[in-house]
């Protein structure tokens, strides 16, 4: 067998001594990649994580916020019933304030009546009174110690007259006393109605707040809005 070359043992060397470089060069261009992609996957799951977290986030975001949303709509809904519940007592005590105010209107006019019949009293009551004078001047002149039949008629007469004055007298005050009390009872009606009255525009006033904070509130809150056929038309109804 032969035996190699001098020349070749050299050569051989420098080929072994230039795989063995690169088989080194190799593994440490293997390790940098494997480093590589080892930063690689780490940086991707600290991405990862880090939108995980974004996204719970903002889903805890958006849980409250809808929880908000649905806390106002709730609101809404209390305060909408709310002011129908409002509105339908109100025109129940308008209503009855109504009828008290024709009530005291037809008492008005039994008052101008009664004022008109005390009137008519009182004239006669004066008329009476002067026909009485009358006749008291004329008996004293026609009265004479034999005491005619004609005296006797004059005299009962006058007593008749005189009963009649008395008779006008009472009417007189009973109607006046009525006129007064009617007046008192007026005016009170007339105190309660004034009273009613300023209630039910205490009442109007928080109506009309309720309405203005109901119709802000929809205002401020457009999404929740437009997702919800009916607060879009209880936003027209109250636009």
């Amino acid at each position: 067998m032969a035996s190699p070359q001098p020349t070749e043992v050299p050569g051989m060397e420098k080929s072994l001594e230039e795989m063995h470089t690169r088989i080194l060069e190799l593994q440490s261009l293997c390790s940098l990649l494997q480093e590589s992609k080892e930063e690689a996957v780490r940086t991707l799951q600290r991405k990862i994580c880090d939108l995980q977290a974004r996204v719970q986030a903002q889903e805890e975001q958006h849980e409250e916020a809808q929880k908000a949303k649905e806390a106002d709509i709730e609101k809404l809904n209390q305060a909408l019933c709310l002011r129908y519940k409002n509105e339908k007592e109100l025109q129940e005590v308008i209503q009855q304030q109504n009828e008290k105010i024709l009530e005291q209107i037809d008492k008005s006019g039994e008052l101008i009546s009664l004022r008109e019949e005390v009137t008519q009293l009182t004239r006669s009551l004066r008329r009476a009174e002067t026909e009485t004078k009358v006749l008291q001047e004329t008996l004293a002149g026609q009265l004479d110690p034999n005491c005619q039949p004609m005296a006797t008629n004059w005299i009962q007469e006058k007593v008749w007259l005189s009963q009649e004055v008395d008779k006008l007298r009472v009417m007189f005050l009973e109607m006046k006393n009525e006129k007064e009390k009617l007046m008192v009872k007026f005016q009170s009606h007339r105190n309660i109605l004034e009273e009613n009255l300023r209630r039910s525009d205490k009442e109007l006033k928080k109506l009309d707040d309720i309405v203005q904070h109901i119709y802000e509130t929809l205002l401020s809150i457009p999404e929740v809005v437009r997702g919800c056929k009916e607060l879009q038309e209880l936003l027209e109804f109250l636009s």
